[in-house]
């Protein structure tokens, strides 16, 4: 079976939301902000800690995402 990828025309306006949540999580980290907790990226991103813990572990799972345990 020949999978094809299906790749919309520069600027057609299409995409995939997930993907771009993802994505703006990962551009909530800068050189200014390295670490930020499930928290902070709540309140930059505006979504629920849920949802961002979701996507976070899938950005660790595939290695976009470091998570690093704090002691309480």
């Amino acid at each position: 079976m020949n999978a094809k990828a299906v790749i919309p025309a520069k600027g057609s306006g299409r995409r995939v939301d997930t993907v771009a949540r993802a994505l703006g999580i990962l551009e909530c980290f800068s050189d200014a902000e390295p670490e930020l907790t499930l928290k902070q990226l709540s309140d930059k991103t505006g979504r629920y800690k849920s949802r961002i813990l979701r996507l976070c572990g899938t950005l660790v799972a595939k290695g976009f995402l470091i998570r690093l345990l704090r002691a309480a």
